[in-house]
């Protein structure tokens, strides 16, 4: 999501103190967390693992950027993807298992969405 409108007091990892504790209440850990570099801006980015809503192990990344800073030409940007959060597949299909391992998930998000500092 980008909006212009869109700005927070405070950055990611600045909130991450509530993120830890709900990660660690919930049994999951920190894989990853930290700055990135997204091509002409910076970007803070959490990837997450542990017991998900549907009751399956996985994983919840997210990323913002320009979040206190927020301009029509540097939007709010916000990407959140997440593995195991559903009990059914398309079809219907029961999930057993998140479809990502945590070496899949850290190699997704560290390629696509950019270079740690």
């Amino acid at each position: 999501m980008t909006d212009p409108r869109i700005r927070e007091e405070t950055t990611l990892l600045k909130r991450g103190g509530q993120t830890r504790d709900t990660v660690k209440s919930a049994g999951g850990e920190v894989i990853r967390y930290g700055t990135i570099d997204l091509q002409s801006m910076k970007a803070d980015e959490w990837l997450v693992s542990g017991k998900t809503g549907a009751g399956l192990f996985g994983y919840v990344f997210a990323l913002e950027a320009n979040t206190t800073t927020s301009t029509r030409l540097a939007p709010f940007f916000s990407l959140d993807m997440s593995v195991g959060d559903a009990n059914k597949d398309l079809s219907g299909n029961k999930i057993e298992r998140a479809s990502f391992t945590t070496a899949r998930s850290v190699f997704l998000t560290r390629h696509e969405c950019g270079r740690r500092q």
